[in-house]
């Protein structure tokens, strides 16, 4: 079974939180320039930790997210620190795997024919220096996922 790992250096902007507010009110080009400013640093992170030799994973595999966050000592800088596990899915998460694995080709898709499960964790840092977010990706047997 392979495993591989590379750490995104960087929090989601705040545009991106579920909890951030109905969408209809936020700047709909804020969401998608927030969208592309986290794949393009997930993008560059996955190409700085493989270099030349970037992994190619066989399906079906399970991705983990970890995002490292210092909680309770906002700072204005406009980056969102969910306290959720669940608040990392969805508008947080999607581009880090867009850009991150399909994009750099470690997998072919990110469709549930390659992606068995996608595991979300959230872990306190006591730095803003410590913070981002921890990506691992692992090949599994198809029959051993639930």
């Amino acid at each position: 079974m392979t495993q591989i790992s590379f750490w995104v250096p960087a929090l989601p902007e705040t545009a991106l939180s579920p909890n951030g507010g109905k969408r209809s009110r936020r700047n709909p080009w804020s969401l998608s320039e927030a969208k592309l400013t986290l794949g393009d640093v997930a993008y560059h992170a996955a190409l700085a930790a493989f270099g030349p030799d970037m992994p190619s994973l066989v399906p079906p595999v399970v991705i983990s997210a970890t995002l490292f966050a210092k909680h309770n000592a906002r700072n204005g800088d406009g980056l969102y620190r969910p306290t959720d596990p669940s608040n990392i899915g969805g508008d947080v998460l999607k581009p880090v795997i867009d850009a991150g694995l399909v994009k750099t080709k470690i997998i072919p898709d990110d469709s549930y024919k390659y992606v068995n499960a996608v595991v979300l964790m959230v872990r306190h840092v006591n730095t803003h220096q410590e913070e981002g977010m921890l990506v691992s990706v692992t090949e599994v047997d198809a029959d051993e996922v639930p």
